[in-house]
């Protein structure tokens, strides 16, 4: 599988604070990261990765697996539609699979997430206030 399993080792191994449990998931504070790596090195799944903070969008899935099967475990999953990377401009976005990955040397503009189905690519403001909201209901 793909997805957090909230264990908690990224949050146990972040020096910083950035991480916390929440509902069975890992939720980053990004106000507190400082991109040391140690929750990349921690986590059991590799789920992890360091990007941009500034990078206007990211892709919120892992799973190079076929659409249907993702779509059967996670409502947001990335289908591999491709729809993102032919809005996209050239070299700023790429398929490995199924799965959308961005260049973040070259980012693409943060309304290619519009295009989107299933909410696999988001903006990095939605996805700030969305952990928000997610912290404030539990």
């Amino acid at each position: 599988t793909y997805g957090c399993l909230g264990l908690g080792a990224c949050a146990k191994a972040c020096p910083y604070g950035a991480i916390e449990i929440r509902n069975h998931l890992a939720v980053v504070h990004p106000e507190l990261c400082r991109a040391c790596g140690k929750c990349v090195l921690a986590c059991p799944k590799k789920l992890i990765r360091l990007v941009p903070a500034s990078a206007p969008i990211h892709v919120f899935c892992s799973s190079p697996e076929r659409g249907s099967f993702k779509r059967s475990a996670c409502k947001a999953a990335c289908i591999g539609c491709r729809k993102c990377v032919k809005a996209a401009e050239e070299n700023q976005m790429r398929m490995n699979g199924f799965l959308a990955v961005i260049n973040y040397g070259n980012p693409p503009a943060a309304e290619v997430a519009e295009v989107c189905p299933t909410g696999a690519l988001r903006l990095n403001v939605d996805h700030v206030e969305a952990e928000k909201n997610q912290a404030d209901k539990s």
